[in-house]
């Protein structure tokens, strides 16, 4: 987490100064047709979540990069290389949407990401000039829908700082695209963040690293998190919640809260929570009213500072650290590590070790 969220706040504390647009050849109307046209089911999908959340906030402009219009503009045009057509459509794709100017190193990354990675990402940016009445952007790139859904899972579980050592044989039953489609939410709810995104794109070095910049980031990944949930579940995925839980125990039990964020009991909560009101009560809320409710809970349910200290040093010095705790301090952590084992033996099943187990697995 830390690596992506340092890219992430250098690039926020960054002001974007949008002059000197690139003036790209004359392309055919063709091209721009292509751009502008969802191809497959998936891109509907992607065009759809574009359009409601773009509709949210005046000031923040939302684009999702469709690596399947991406990829049938860019066989239309005669370039050296396949990247260079990537530069050249996702830079058009970013200028039809309204995004004139945008630095070319930020295209590019745009254009060599998108339809390669696995799970994925979004880039929020504060824009300083050349875009009137728009204060951020925030590109998407989604994840690979041709990436089956244990694969999906097993990349998120799986990367950690010592990713060699444990082994991906996951027996859990999930449906067509259940990942992408929660994945694909949640980076695009990041782009509702007023909070907790743009606090920390506003600290130093020092502040990022500190109690409150660490609270921060778990913070900023529940939003999107259970934001994302509620869309899947709204998709028609009924076993989001307890999937992408029991996934995100795992890999916090695995890597660390430092490194994976302890998200699980917010989206329990949340479920919980939508369970009560109704699923079509939340159907019939706005965007702006989920995120409201959103917040709410992950202020509820984020790891303080405190809580955060306590799993760290317990995935520092192991076991041990346990017997040094009493009370709210160790039934917390008792908790913790139950949850971990119970969603652990829910995905891979009760007869699966894994090599060299973390501490909470243990």
């Amino acid at each position: 987490m830390a690596s992506k969220k340092l890219l992430t706040r250098a690039i926020l504390t960054t002001l974007l100064s949008l002059t000197g647009a690139f003036s790209a050849a004359a392309q055919t109307p063709d091209i721009h047709k292509v751009l502008s046209t969802p191809l497959t089911a998936n891109s509907k999908i992607l065009s759809a979540l574009e359009k409601r959340f773009d509709a949210v906030d005046a000031n923040t402009k939302v684009v999702i990069l469709d690596p399947d219009r991406l990829t049938a503009a860019a066989k239309l045009i005669n370039r050296p290389s396949h990247a260079e057509s990537l530069m050249e459509v996702t830079r058009l794709y970013l200028e039809d949407h309204g995004l004139k100017g945008l630095p070319e190193n930020l295209i590019a990354r745009l254009a060599l990401s998108t339809g390669r990675n696995v799970t994925p990402s979004n880039q929020y940016l504060r824009v300083s000039k050349g875009l009137p009445g728009i204060r951020y952007i925030c590109p998407v790139i989604p994840a690979n829908a041709k990436t089956s859904q244990k694969d999906f899972m097993a990349n998120v579980i799986n990367s950690t700082p010592n990713k060699s050592r444990y082994g991906m044989d996951l027996k859990v039953t999930l449906a067509d695209g259940e990942m992408q489609s929660q994945s694909n939410a949640h980076e695009t709810f990041h782009c509702l963040d007023n909070i907790y995104g743009p606090r920390l794109g506003g600290m130093s070095d020092e502040e990022f690293f500190s109690p409150e910049g660490l609270v921060l980031q778990q913070k900023e990944e529940v939003f999107g998190d259970v934001g994302g949930v509620g869309e899947a579940m709204l998709a028609g995925y009924k076993n989001v919640a307890q999937h992408t839980a029991d996934m995100r125990r795992v890999h916090t039990a695995m890597a660390g809260p430092y490194n994976a964020p302890h998200i699980a009991p917010a989206i329990m909560a949340f479920d919980k929570k939508i369970k009560e009101i109704g699923l079509e009560t939340y159907r019939g809320m706005s965007l702006d009213e989920r995120r409201t409710l959103i917040y709410e809970l992950t202020e509820e349910f984020s790891l303080t500072a405190k809580q955060l200290d306590l799993m760290g040093h317990y995935h520092t010095q192991g076991p041990s650290y346990l017997k040094q705790l009493a009370g709210k301090e160790a039934s917390l952590m008792n908790s913790y590590i139950h949850e971990a084992k119970a969603a652990y033996e829910r995905l891979f099943g009760p007869d699966t070790p894994i090599k060299k187990p973390a501490p909470t697995l243990q």
